[in-house]
């Protein structure tokens, strides 16, 4: 004969209800389910409150600036004789009238990767000079559009504020050339709202340099606390700072060896690179990602806790460490109230 189906014989273990054996089965069971939930709150990280991801902000340079020059004037002896400041804006009424100074500023972006994200925007400029005149402090704004659109779909306000001198006035060296490094890294104060509520994130109204009939009404010092009073804005942070004597070379070049300007001997020169990092974005969850956040820990937990008790439990049981009654099938899944087997 040949064997097609084999089924054991089961021992089946009873306890009346009000029995220890029975109280300590419910306590497994009630332990098992809600164990794992008092463990997983008490971690701090079952209703989490606030969330982080890495992205890259997607930026473009909305060619509008203005820059402040200050510089000294040398007598014929190299001595100091006077000191001397002008304004350059990208409005041509403001730039009006100060034709006899044009300043020409070009810019050029580079995506390293060619993932239609801006990695770095290089801004170059010629300032006209005499032979002199030295420029000793330049002050800068440029604007900016940003957006973030993975899990926080934000347009935080964009403006690289730049500033620097000469590092010795009193020597009164010829400048010619300033080269400037920054990473232009995304601030946040506090943390975004969910993904649904992003329209509450108070950025304040845009952030423009307004020229009202050739006139821009802001000085430095206002424009720049403005600005840094956003509890979220992208800002220009320094990274290098490079002072030369006189350009390296009379050619400014874009990577694609197309001549920008080129610069006459007596000319001041300035380089900017703005490098663009991925930010780490500090956001509050949403309703969605908070529960899948906290029913992943609990039932890891859950899963955890019934395989170290529910095995033990049965242990117990079986070697009647707590006392129960045992009845063994006397046919196969015969057991007290089952219908009996049909025989041929």
């Amino acid at each position: 004969m040949a064997q097609l189906v084999t089924i054991p014989f089961s021992r089946r273990f009873y306890a009346p209800l009000l029995s220890l054996a029975t109280l300590l089965h419910l306590s497994c069971i009630a332990a098992c389910v809600i164990l794992p939930l008092f463990l997983s709150y008490a971690s701090q990280s079952f209703w989490i409150t606030a969330n982080s991801y890495i992205e890259q902000p997607s930026v473009t340079y909305r060619r509008e600036f203005i820059l402040f020059f200050d510089g000294v004037a040398l007598s014929e002896s190299g001595a100091k004789s006077k000191s001397f400041s002008f304004t350059w804006a990208s409005d041509a009424r403001f730039n009006a009238g100060r034709a006899n100074r044009s300043v020409v500023v070009k810019s050029y972006d580079v995506d390293n990767n060619w993932d239609g994200i801006v990695d770095t925007v290089s801004i170059s400029g010629r300032v006209p000079c005499s032979s002199s005149e030295i420029i000793t402090t330049v002050r800068g704004v440029f604007t900016f559009d940003a957006n973030l659109q993975n899990r926080v779909r934000l347009s935080p306000p964009a403006a690289a504020f730049v500033e620097t001198s000469v590092p010795s006035v009193v020597s009164l060296i010829r400048y010619r050339l300033l080269n400037l490094v920054n990473d232009f890294v995304l601030h946040q104060d506090n943390t975004v709202p969910p993904p649904e509520y992003s329209f509450l994130v108070d950025l304040g109204p845009p952030f423009q340099l307004n020229f009202k009939n050739g006139t821009f009404p802001l000085i430095w010092d206002q424009l720049r606390s403005d600005y840094i009073s956003r509890s979220v804005r992208m800002a220009a942070k320094p990274v290098q700072i490079s002072w030369l004597p006189q350009p390296t070379s009379s050619l400014i070049q874009s990577p694609s060896q197309s001549t920008l300007f080129q610069a006459g001997q007596n000319d001041f020169v300035f380089s900017m690179k703005l490098r663009i990092p991925p930010a780490t974005i500090q956001y509050q969850p949403g309703v969605a990602e908070t529960l899948k956040s906290a029913w992943i820990q609990y039932f890891s937990l859950a899963g955890l806790i019934t395989a170290i008790l529910w095995p033990t439990w049965r242990w117990m049981i079986i070697h009647q460490v707590v006392r129960t009654h045992v009845i063994a099938d006397r046919t196969p899944g015969h057991h007290p109230g089952a219908f009996k087997g049909h025989a041929f």
